[in-house]
């Protein structure tokens, strides 16, 4: 019945909303923590690869240079971060875990989209195939540079707010108490 559906999602709407806040403190205090960030490490590299071969391509270049600029503010705004782990602040340090997974879903996401575009560039140059299949290839370039016109520009305001010291989440005891 149409009512029980509408109840049924307004209880597991909470469940997902409370299961983000664990994702993302998972992700950002254990999983990049892991192993002394190697599987942090080994993305940044599959990401490099795909890079290195966008740069090839004239037409992808600003989108990898796009890219680029997003990866390194990834790192920085990690390091940041990894400040306070190193301190022991493990509160700050996961204080807007839920921002970071949203960086980190903005950059992968990105990642995709340049390593299709890379593939749909290539059939482009050098098959000879149909005209859907052609208009196949023009549209995920398409929906790369929408992606990166509009998605990656947020990662800019995400390392901002990761990256301001003002920390307004977490009161101390004595502060609360007064």
């Amino acid at each position: 019945f149409d009512l029980q559906q509408y109840y049924r999602d307004i209880r597991i709407m909470s469940i997902y909303e409370g299961t983000s806040g664990i994702q993302s403190m998972d992700l950002l205090g254990r999983k990049i923590t892991m192993y002394n960030g190697k599987a942090f490490h080994l993305l940044m590299e599959e990401m490099m690869k795909t890079v290195t071969m966008a740069e090839i391509n004239e037409q992808l270049q600003p989108y990898t240079q796009k890219f680029k600029a997003a990866i390194e503010l990834y790192k920085n705004t990690l390091t940041h971060l990894l400040k306070f782990a190193h301190k022991g602040e493990v509160e700050i340090f996961l204080a807007d875990a839920n921002l970071f997974m949203e960086f980190s879903g903005i950059v992968t996401v990105g990642w995709q989209w340049l390593k299709q575009a890379v593939i749909a560039q290539q059939v482009i140059e050098t098959a000879d195939s149909s005209k859907q299949t052609m208009l196949f290839y023009e549209s995920k370039i398409e929906t790369m540079k929408f992606f990166f016109k509009y998605e990656i520009p947020k990662t800019i305001s995400l390392s901002n707010t990761l990256m301001n010291m003002e920390i307004l989440t977490i009161k101390k005891e004595k502060e609360v108490l007064m």
